[in-house]
C-alpha cells in the first residue's frame, strides 16, 4: 500500500498512538489507509470518473493506492482487526480522520452553487473535505443555528484554551466565515491572507472541524464505542506555543478518542510526550517512529527522554537495532 511495499504492522492494544517520522517515512500513507477502510466509499465518490462503469473505476481506484514497486495484482491489501477491511463492520466504529490538506481543501476549492470568492472559509466546503461520519448524508446539512453553536464553542476554545484574540464569525448564508482580531480591529471574509497570518487562519479551520466532530459523534456515538480521530500533520504553520496549547486542547476534550497523531515536526512531538508524561497518560500512549531503510518503512516504540545509559544497555544486548536506537539518541 502506497509507501509500504512488504507487510507492515502496527498494533496499538487499544492505546493512542504518536507516530513521529520524516517526509516520506509513511505517515500519510498510513492515515491514507485508515481513510480507506473507513471511508472509502466517500473517497471512491470524489474519485470516480462519470460515466464509467463501477467495476473499472473501482478497479483503477484501488490501483492507484497500490505500492508501484509491486504490480502483480494492482491492489492494496489491508487488514484491520485482523480482518480484509471491506469485511469490517464499521457500522460500532466511528474514524475522524483530519488532514493537512483537508484544512487547506476549503481554500482552494469551488462548486457549482457557490459563488467563488478567493482565499475564504466556507464551512460546508471544509466539512465535505473532511471524512468523519459514516452516517452523514446528503441531505444531513446543518442550520444556520447549528453553525453558530459551533462557532460559539470555537469561540471559546480560541479565548479560553489558546489565549487568542482572534474570533470567528458567519459571513453569510452559504456558510462563508469572517475573522476578527478583536484586539487590532483586523476584520476579513476573503483574501483573508492579506489580513491575517497563516498560523490564525489554520487553527480556525482546525477548531471548526474538531469541534463539529466533537458535536457530530456526540450526538451519534453507539453505547460502548470508542471513535478514533486521525490527525496527520495538521498543526503545519502554528507556532511552538499553540503548538503546546493544541496538545493540551486534544488530551483534555478527545479523552473518550483513540488518538492517533501523525506528525513530522520533531518539536511537536517531544512536547506532546512531555505533556503526555505530565498528565501522567504514558501508559495510555505508544509513541512509535517511523524510518526508511532499504526494504522499506519500520515502526519503533519507544519510551521517552530514556536515560543513555539504557540505550546502551539495548544496543549491547541486541533488543534493538541501530538505526532505532540511532533515531532515539538523536531525540
Amino acid at each position: 500500500f502506497k509507501a509500504f511495499g512488504t507487510p507492515f504492522e502496527l498494533n496499538p492494544m487499544g492505546r493512542n498512538m504518536l507516530i513521529y517520522g520524516e517526509n516520506g517515512a509513511g505517515k500519510s500513507s498510513i492515515a491514507e489507509a485508515l481513510r480507506i477502510v473507513f471511508h472509502h466509499e466517500r473517497l471512491f465518490g470524489r474519485f470516480a470518473r462519470k460515466g464509467v462503469s463501477r467495476g473499472q473505476e473501482e478497479t483503477r481506484f484501488l490501483a492507484s493506492y497500490a505500492h508501484k514497486g509491486n504490480m502483480t495484482e494492482g491492489k492494496p491489501e489491508i487488514m484491520f482487526d485482523g480482518l480484509p477491511y471491506s469485511e469490517l463492520d464499521k457500522h460500532n466504529q466511528h474514524c475522524a480522520i483530519i488532514t493537512r490538506d483537508t484544512i487547506f481543501a476549503e481554500r482552494r476549492t469551488y462548486d457549482d452553487i457557490l459563488e467563488y470568492k478567493p482565499d475564504t472559509i466556507n464551512f460546508r466546503q471544509l466539512i465535505s473535505s473532511a471524512d468523519y461520519a459514516f452516517w452523514q448524508t446528503d441531505g444531513d446539512i446543518m442550520t444556520l443555528e447549528q453553525l453558530q453553536e459551533v462557532i460559539d464553542e470555537v469561540n471559546q476554545v480560541l479565548d479560553r484554551r489558546f489565549l487568542e484574540t482572534l474570533r470567528i464569525g458567519i459571513e453569510s448564508e452559504d456558510m462563508y466565515i469572517n475573522l476578527t482580531d478583536k484586539v487590532s480591529g483586523l476584520y476579513a471574509s476573503e483574501d483573508l491572507h492579506r489580513y491575517f497570518n497563516e498560523a490564525k487562519i489554520n487553527l480556525a479551520s482546525l477548531l471548526l472541524l474538531l469541534v463539529t466532530i466533537k458535536r457530530e459523534y456526540a450526538s451519534h456515538a453507539a453505547q460502548g464505542s470508542r471513535p478514533i480521530l486521525v490527525m496527520d500533520d495538521v498543526i503545519s504553520s502554528l507556532d511552538a506555543c499553540n503548538r503546546s496549547f493544541f496538545a493540551e486542547y486534544l488530551l483534555d476534550e478527545f479523552a473518550d478518542y483513540q488518538l492517533i497523531v501523525l506528525t513530522h515536526n520533531l518539536g511537536f512531538n517531544n512536547t506532546f510526550v512531555r505533556i503526555i508524561d505530565s498528565k501522567n497518560q504514558t501508559d495510555a500512549w505508544q509513541c512509535v517512529t517511523l524510518y526508511v531503510r532499504n526494504d522499506g518503512p519500520h515502526a519503533y516504540e519507544y519510551n521517552a527522554f530514556r536515560r543513555s545509559a539504557d540505550l546502551l544497555k539495548d544496543l549491547d544486548n541486541g533488543s534493538a537495532d541501530d538505526t532505532a536506537l540511532t533515531i532515539e539518541a538523536r531525540r
